[in-house]
C-alpha cells in the first residue's frame, strides 16, 4: 500500500469512485483512475506572522472543489517568460538524474509538481511517479499535459505536504523543490522529517533551499543561512548528506544557456542563491 489517509490511522477501504477511512470516515474522491483527492478535512493553522498571501493561498485551495471541469486551468511553467527558471530546472534535473540509480528508481513522489515541468523531465527515469500538489489547477494541467504526450507512468494526488497521506518506507526518491521556505522553518523540518519516513531504505530525499541574499526583494520565502541549514540537518548522518551550490546570479537575470553556464562556471566564488540538498537513507 502506498497511500494512507492523512486524518489518522484507519484503514482505507476503496470503491470504483472513491476510498475512505474506517477512522475518521472521510471519503477520498476519484476523479479518474490515475487522480485522486488525498486532503484532510481539516486545514493546518499556520503561524500567525505567516504572509498572508501564502496563508490565504494555503486555506483558498482547501475551498476547491476537486472536480473541476476544465482540464486545461491552472499556471504552467513557460519558458518564455522565465529562461532562468528553465536553465535551473534543467540543471536540477540533471543533477537529481545522476544522483539516482536506475535500479532502484521505482518510485518518485514529486510532493509540490506545481507546473509539472521538472515531473516531466524525471518521467523516463522512474518507473512509477506520484505527481502532488494542492492546487487541483496545476494537477488538471499536469494530467492534460501527461495525456498529450502519452506519459503513462504518472499518477495525481492533490494532497498538503503538512499532513503527508504516504505510507512509510515506499519511495526510492522524493522531490520537494522550489517550494520549502513559505510556512517557516519549523514546518520545513516537520515535513522533511515525514518525507524521511516516506523513503525506504537506500532512497533520496531531495529538495532546495533559498540562501540568505542582502540584496533580495520583500518575499515571502524564508531563507536560509549556512548555520540555520547546518541545524536543520543535524538529525541526519553528515556523511549521507550531499550539498551541491546553484544559481550564482538570481533567476530573473538569465537570459541565454550561456548566460546560465558561464554563471555556474566563473561566478561560483560568489555565495550561491540556492542549495540543492540530497540526504540518502
Amino acid at each position: 500500500k502506498i497511500i494512507k489517509c492523512p486524518c489518522g490511522y484507519g484503514n482505507l477501504s476503496e470503491t470504483t469512485h472513491a476510498i475512505s477511512c474506517s477512522v475518521c470516515k472521510a471519503i477520498y474522491i476519484k476523479k479518474n483512475n490515475k487522480m485522486i483527492d488525498l486532503l484532510p478535512s481539516k486545514v493546518k493553522p499556520l503561524d500567525k506572522n505567516i504572509e498572508a498571501k501564502v496563508s490565504n493561498y494555503y486555506y483558498s485551495q482547501y475551498k476547491k472543489p476537486f472536480l473541476m471541469a476544465n482540464e486545461k486551468e491552472g499556471w504552467g511553467f513557460n519558458q518564455s517568460n522565465n529562461l532562468g527558471s528553465s536553465f535551473f530546472l534543467n540543471d536540477l534535473a540533471n543533477n537529481i538524474i545522476e544522483q539516482c540509480n536506475n535500479n532502484e528508481n521505482n518510485l518518485l513522489i514529486d510532493l509540490t509538481g506545481g507546473s509539472g515541468f521538472l515531473t516531466f523531465k524525471l518521467a523516463k527515469y522512474f518507473k512509477k511517479i506520484i505527481f502532488c500538489d494542492i492546487s487541483i489547477e496545476a494537477l488538471n494541467r499536469a494530467q492534460s499535459y501527461s495525456r498529450i504526450n502519452d506519459i503513462n507512468n504518472i499518477y495525481f494526488a492533490r494532497c498538503d505536504y503538512l499532513q503527508l497521506p504516504f505510507n512509510k518506507n515506499i519511495a526510492s526518491t522524493i522531490t520537494i523543490i522550489d517550494s520549502l521556505e513559505y510556512y517557516g522553518h519549523s514546518w520545513d523540518k516537520k515535513t522533511i522529517q515525514d518525507s524521511w519516513m516516506v523513503l525506504r531504505d537506500q532512497g533520496k530525499l531531495i529538495f532546495d533551499l533559498h540562501l540568505t541574499r542582502w540584496y533580495k526583494k520583500k518575499s515571502p520565502v524564508r531563507e536560509y543561512s549556512k548555520n540555520e541549514i547546518i541545524t536543520l540537518l543535524k538529525e541526519f548522518n553528515s556523511s549521507k548528506i550531499k550539498k551541491i551550490d546553484s544559481s550564482f546570479l538570481p533567476l530573473s537575470f538569465i537570459k541565454s544557456i550561456n548566460m546560465w553556464k558561464k554563471s555556474q562556471k566563473y561566478l561560483s566564488f560568489l555565495p550561491p542563491c540556492r542549495k540543492l540538498i540530497i540526504i540518502k537513507k
